[in-house]
């Protein structure tokens, strides 16, 4: 123990070692929350993932109907280049229109001469309404001469929205082959009651 002595204050301090701590005594109840922090600003964007896998293609859809054909018949004209319209022939003409298709098929008979066969190409009228949209078709034909029973191959060909079709014949040329126009001589003499040709045309129609 010490005693300390002040003269000028009439008091006497004792001080005495100190004791032990005593045990901490129980929390007490928390605080309330405090109010929320302002947001942070945002981070950054990530980086792009890898793409996923394709996914399955889908089943294919019906097939639509197809359009319905319509027949008809017509009698074409045949005329030369010289304005001359052949009537000592017999001409058959049947179509089959398919949508824009048409397909067409023309038979010609030479009969006993009145009025002659004309000179100059000859040209086949189409069936009316039915002009061809551009000159891209599918043609294939024959003449048979009648009397030298001999066959030669015509083609036909088109004009885009022309009302007709000039004809023309497979012919040899020296050692070539060539498309000739088809006359009444060329590519042989046509025989009255004897030659015949026919034609088979498929084209798309102007409309």
């Amino acid at each position: 123990m010490c005693v300390n002595c002040n003269d000028n204050v009439n008091s006497v301090v004792i001080y005495s070692p100190s004791g032990s701590q005593g045990p901490t005594g129980a929390t007490g109840p928390a605080g309330p929350t405090g109010p929320t922090g302002p947001t942070g600003p945002t981070g950054a964007t990530g980086a792009t993932g890898a793409q996923g896998i394709q996914g399955i293609q889908g089943i294919q859809g019906i097939q639509g109907i197809p359009g319905v054909p319509t027949f008809g018949s017509y009698t074409p004209v045949l005329t030369t280049s010289t304005g001359f319209t052949v009537s000592d022939i017999t001409l058959t003409g049947n179509w089959i229109l398919t949508g824009n298709l048409v397909h067409l098929e023309i038979t010609g008979q030479f009969t006993t001469i009145t009025t002659g066969f004309g000179t100059g190409a000859y040209s086949l009228s189409l069936p009316s309404s039915k002009n061809p949209k551009r000159q891209t078709h599918q043609t294939c034909g024959n003449f048979r001469d009648g009397v030298g029973n001999k066959n030669y191959q015509l083609k036909a060909k088109l004009t885009g929205s022309a009302s007709n079709m000039e004809l023309f014949a497979l012919t040899l040329s020296g050692s070539s082959i060539v498309y000739t126009e088809f006359t009444s001589s060329s590519p042989a003499t046509i025989f009255a009651g004897e030659s015949s040709f026919h034609i088979s045309l498929t084209y798309e129609m102007y409309n």
